[in-house]
């Protein structure tokens, strides 16, 4: 990745402009938790008391904004957005993880269901306020795995790698989702889009099956880590990423949030002088699912960015 300036860029109505510095600095604007360029991802925890996820720091995110900055100076066509063209259609490859013990796995009726409830948050059928997406998932194909290792796996472990170097399907424009029963307090974890080309066979999502719609990670039981962590695979930042800061989560209609909500506060308003309340709705918030129903138009706009550059 490379981190050299190409100058600002306006992305889109819903889009901040792409910063001018590009120069990376070791500091981090999140929790001082590092991820590796490449093997890092983003995560969800199941609350305030969970294991702290492992966040990207001010300096990765500099170097991805630089990169797809660089991109669009390319191909300046990739910020046209076009927001009534077709729908982009995913193809998914999920991987269940199982021990010998029955009823250790996740079966096809339940990830039939998980994608389901994933085209629902990405049509926006689950609240008036919503945006419609452009961005639609089928399910291509279901394997299943017994790996004790695999079966609890940890984030950046050694088995993760194995088990996704082992699983992996399609190429860039497929979403591999791994559904397994997650150690360290943690709901999934993500990769980015821009990570791909350096780790292809890494790309993909990790599910906990506890946060499955009926799982046992209750308030975080109704299926909503799915759309989360794909929103991260699809190039969304979390909605508190970078504060109260002027350029947040690079996306111009989800209001300025200074730290995660983890339940559904309502009112809710971490940055005072910034317009709006703290975005608890949004799918990129860490609010309970009950709570999360809305991607925006901003957001659509940026993972169709994303997709065009580094997936399509």
């Amino acid at each position: 990745m490379t981190v050299a300036g190409v100058g600002a860029v306006a992305l889109g109505a819903g889009l901040a402009m792409v910063p001018v510095s590009a120069q990376a600095m070791p500091v981090d604007e999140t929790r001082g938790v590092a991820c590796v360029p490449g093997e890092g991802s983003a995560a969800r925890t199941s609350g305030p008391d969970a294991r702290q996820e492992p966040e990207l720091t001010a300096a990765q995110v500099r170097a991805m904004e630089a990169d797809l900055r660089q991109q669009i100076a390319a191909n300046p066509r990739l910020a046209q957005t076009d927001r009534a063209a077709k729908r982009i259609r995913i193809d998914v490859a999920v991987h269940s993880i199982k021990k010998r013990k029955k009823g250790t796995g996740v079966g096809p009726k339940k990830i039939r269901q998980m994608i389901r409830i994933t085209n629902n948050a990405f049509r926006g059928a689950q609240s008036g306020p919503a945006y419609n997406t452009r961005f639609r998932f089928r399910l291509v194909s279901i394997d299943h795995t017994v790996n004790r290792k695999w079966y609890n796996v940890g984030y950046g472990t050694k088995a993760e790698r194995n088990m996704k170097r082992a699983l992996h399907k399609g190429g860039a424009k497929t979403l591999n989702i791994y559904l397994a029963k997650l150690g360290g307090g943690l709901l999934g974890w993500a990769t980015f889009p821009q990570w791909y080309e350096n780790r292809p066979k890494l790309d993909g999502v990790v599910i906990t099956i506890d946060s499955l719609r009926g799982g046992s990670a209750a308030p975080y039981n109704k299926g909503d880590t799915v759309p989360h962590e794909v929103g991260h695979w699809l190039g969304l930042y979390h909605t508190f990423q970078g504060g109260c800061g002027p350029l947040g989560d690079r996306v111009t209609d989800t209001p300025a949030e200074q730290s995660p909500e983890f339940e559904c506060t309502a009112g809710r308003d971490t940055c005072p002088g910034k317009d709006g309340l703290d975005p608890i709705h949004n799918f990129m918030d860490y609010s309970a699912d009950a709570c999360m129903t809305d991607f925006t138009r901003g957001q659509n706009e940026r993972m169709i960015l994303h997709w065009r550059a580094y997936r399509n």
